[in-house]
């Protein structure tokens, strides 16, 4: 699988959007994110087939950093380049 190039996290009031171009072959897509920009120790927010994800659960006020991985059935790809939402 290649790689996911993530877009600006996009920032609502009760969430943060994030976004980032469809890999070739991918089935699912595993969105991480920290307080801190280091993947070691990201929290993993959830799943989609889509190349979206709206992350509900982050708090006001804080600060987050987001990775996405591209996966299917017998591949995984390397965390994308991190990038940053504010709710």
């Amino acid at each position: 699988l290649g790689y996911s190039k993530l877009h600006s996290g996009v920032d609502y009031a009760n969430k943060i959007g994030i976004y980032w171009d469809t890999v070739r072959n991918a089935t699912l897509y595993r969105v991480y994110r920290n307080t801190t920009n280091n993947a070691n120790g990201a929290t993993d927010v959830g799943t989609t087939a889509a190349n979206f994800l709206f992350d509900p659960t982050a708090v006001a006020g804080q600060q987050y950093f987001y990775w996405v991985r591209a996966e299917n059935a017998g591949t995984v790809s390397a965390l994308s380049n991190p990038d940053q939402g504010l709710r």
